[in-house]
């Protein structure tokens, strides 16, 4: 009697162990499942410049300065870049004039550390607008750079960079025209930078006289120290470079570069960034 009770229960055990490892085995088979791995592009870019600053920059001298974008990942990209200059006096400009009370030559600070120098100077103006002018810094850009005229097919300019530049702000704006692939580079956007030899580096053209008898007019004294009308003596000029990169897509472009609402992209642009975007549906 116990045996055959045994022999049900063991019956009824492995049958219930089936059911539970059936079971087991259903559930897991049911929720089979597949990753489906996408990988996503590499993304990555560099702003490359060769440039040795020189410790004593004057009028007429040709610094090099290559500047251009290289694309290291593996993603197509459109680039944008922006030029910020100024220039500023890094210590005070100190000059001799007579005094009279002294009778005696007396140093005199005629321009102090801190100023803010103009990066344009002749600066002329119609109607509030500026409308010609001297650069201190002139640029010797890449072969393949043009300025933006506006009215222009933006197709003339596939291929190349296309600038603008605010002359009240002193900043230049760049747009690439075209993309540049995984691997490879923009064609230069900077060749060199050189001092414009009219930026004479002397503070200004003073003429005085002294008289022990002005009555007279005996005993006349007269001393002159020179001065340019532009004066950039122990100056700083920079150049900050900034570039912007983007996956060469219609939709990216869309969304990220909006002409007028981005920093790097001049509202004058709207009709080249339609036209870039264009470019990347082909």
């Amino acid at each position: 009697m116990r045996k055959n009770r045994n022999k049900k229960l063991i019956a009824l055990l492995a049958v219930l162990c089936v059911f539970l490892v059936g079971g087991t085995v259903a559930y897991f088979s049911d929720q089979a499942s597949r990753r489906n791995t996408f990988t996503m592009g590499e993304f990555h870019s560099e702003l490359e410049e060769e440039f040795d600053p020189p410790s004593d920059w004057k009028p007429g001298m040709e610094v090099q300065k290559e500047v251009k974008i290289t694309n290291t990942g593996n993603v197509d990209l459109v680039a944008a870049a922006r030029f910020d200059e100024n220039c500023v006096r890094r210590e005070d400009v100190i000059l001799q004039q007579y005094d009279a009370d002294t009778d005696s030559m007396q140093d005199v600070v005629v321009a102090e550390e801190g100023e803010i120098l103009p990066v344009i100077f002749d600066v002329r103006e119609e109607n509030g607008a500026i409308t010609a002018y001297e650069e201190l810094a002139l640029k010797n850009f890449g072969a393949d750079v043009a300025l933006y005229e506006p009215g222009a097919d933006p197709e003339s300019y596939e291929g190349k960079w296309v600038y603008t530049y605010d002359a009240a702000d002193g900043v230049y704006y760049f747009l690439y025209m075209g993309i540049v692939p995984a691997g490879q580079e923009s064609p230069l956007l900077l060749e060199s930078v050189t001092m414009n030899p009219k930026a004479e580096a002397t503070i200004t053209g003073t003429y005085q006289k002294a008289y022990y008898d002005e009555e007279k007019g005996e005993g006349v004294k007269e001393f002159t120290y020179t001065r340019s009308e532009i004066g950039y003596d122990s100056a700083h000029y920079t150049m900050d470079i900034h570039a912007k990169t983007l996956q060469a897509s219609r939709e990216a472009i869309e969304n990220s570069w909006k002409a007028g609402s981005d920093d790097m992209i001049p509202e004058a642009f709207g009709d080249l960034v339609e036209h870039l975007q264009t470019m990347c549906g082909r």
